[in-house]
């Protein structure tokens, strides 16, 4: 009954490891997605973006940003992940 598990178990692995890269590097794409989000809405206002006040709000946008994708606020990593992931053993399993 667990004999042809062998495959099944190295596929899991593999997913495991990939899981945990893609992890990081789908919330570093929600960071950066939420940090271009917040820049364009700064954009809407008539405060100062120049200088040392926009430098200063420019680094809190991107905390913030970093924050969320951290918690997945937005469930954007989340979604990417799992698409990923699965298109990724899909693949595998073709091969």
């Amino acid at each position: 009954m667990l004999e042809g598990l062998g495959p099944a178990i190295a596929t899991a692995a593999r997913v495991a490891e990939k899981g945990k890269d893609l992890q990081k590097a789908t919330q570093g794409l929600e960071s950066y997605f939420v940090h271009e989000l917040l820049r364009a809405m700064r954009r809407t206002t008539k405060q100062p973006t120049s200088g040392a006040s926009g430098m200063y709000t420019d680094m809190m946008d991107d905390s913030l940003a970093q924050k969320a994708a951290e918690t997945g606020q937005f469930g954007i990593a989340k979604l990417l992940e799992k698409q990923l992931l699965k298109a990724y053993v899909a693949q595998k399993g073709n091969v």
